[in-house]
């Protein structure tokens, strides 16, 4: 399949212009982010604000010595390469995404599985398929697999019978068999690079997202990878809603990323009338206590944020429960209408 880039603009209805942001959706295996030495094809990879990415061929292999490196897979999955690792793209089709581990350390993330697409990684002379969404954990020495989350298929000397390994599992690749299980919650220096990373994204995101919404570009688009200038790389925008990633970070779509922005709901107080008993959360004035929880000015202008006035003077003055702090004395803080924002 032939790799587009499709460059989004602005609608010429807007007054300030935005730039462009670079989808990339019809091909695995774009090299991201690289720290250190890093080779493709035995050349050294250099990215920059011009080169933000390289694309894998079918049959390059891309190698790490003192470096790490971060690849796009098919839409929401990801690659990272620990020190001393290499990996051959063996399929870079969206349809039929193979990944054959030659050495070292890999982890994949999956946060969300491209519909109808295939995603298989080799090593030892197995298969892995990665059908659900997890964190998936590749060494060549010795060849075995761990899931840090989801669930994925091994293959077997029994074609019909593959093995189907779920969280805190370790696979053998070289036997296609459970062999033992080690506990999930422990990390390393590579594992909580790969989650800063993720983190990384996640943020990216969230800014993407935006500014599709805000640009009404963003609404047609599907999903996918999305080139950040902002933040100087790629992001993901979910196919629909919001998805959670396994490291635990949000991706938003235009759709959804008001949920980021809208300021939070505000209900009445009171018991369980016909308010439904939510809280009020809005900032109101007690004259019982002597102080405000409002950031405005005093009669006399001094700030009502425990500056002005005494107490009973404070009673004084809002004697009528006003909601605008017209004095404060110095204390605590809270209200009786509602909690302090």
């Amino acid at each position: 399949m032939k790799r587009t880039i499709i460059v989004l603009t602005a609608l010429g209805c807007l007054a300030a212009p935005v730039p462009a942001q670079q989808v990339v959706s019809a091909r695995a295996g774009l090299i991201n982010y690289t720290e250190g030495a890093v080779t493709l094809h035995e050349e050294p990879v250099q990215l920059s604000s011009k080169q933000t990415y390289l694309e894998m061929k079918d049959g390059d292999v891309i190698r790490t010595a003192r470096g790490r490196a971060e690849v796009l897979l098919s839409p929401g999955v990801l690659m990272r390469l620990a020190e001393d690792s290499a990996v051959r793209l063996e399929s870079g089709s969206l349809t039929n995404t193979r990944v054959r581990v030659l050495g070292g350390d890999v982890i994949i993330e999956a946060t969300e599985i491209y519909e109808g697409g295939r995603l298989a990684i080799q090593l030892a002379g197995r298969e892995a398929l990665v059908a659900r969404s997890g964190i998936y954990r590749f060494t060549a020495d010795p060849a075995e697999l761990r899931i840090y989350e989801g669930r994925i298929e091994v293959s077997t000397d029994d074609p019909n019978k593959p093995t189907l390994a779920k969280k805190n599992a370790v696979v053998s690749m070289t036997t296609g068999l459970i062999a033992g299980k080690f506990d999930s919650g422990l990390g390393d220096t590579f594992y909580r690079w790969t989650s800063r990373r993720s983190g990384y994204i996640a943020m990216a995101n969230v800014s993407s997202a935006k500014m599709a919404q805000d640009n009404m570009y963003g609404y047609g688009f599907r999903g996918g990878w999305i080139y950040n200038p902002y933040f100087g790389m790629f992001t993901y925008i979910p196919y629909g809603g919001m998805l959670m990633s396994p490291f635990g970070y949000r991706y938003y779509t235009p759709a959804s990323v008001y949920a980021v922005y809208a300021p939070p709901p505000s209900y009445n107080g009171g018991g369980l009338g016909g308010d439904g008993g939510f809280i009020n959360r809005t900032p109101t004035y007690n004259p019982n206590y002597g102080y405000s929880t409002v950031g405005g000015r005093s009669a006399s202008g001094a700030a009502s944020a425990g500056i002005g006035a005494s107490a009973p003077a404070a009673s004084a003055a809002g004697g009528g429960g006003r909601s605008s702090g017209d004095g404060g004395g110095r204390g605590g803080s809270g209200s009786a209408g509602g909690r302090a924002q």
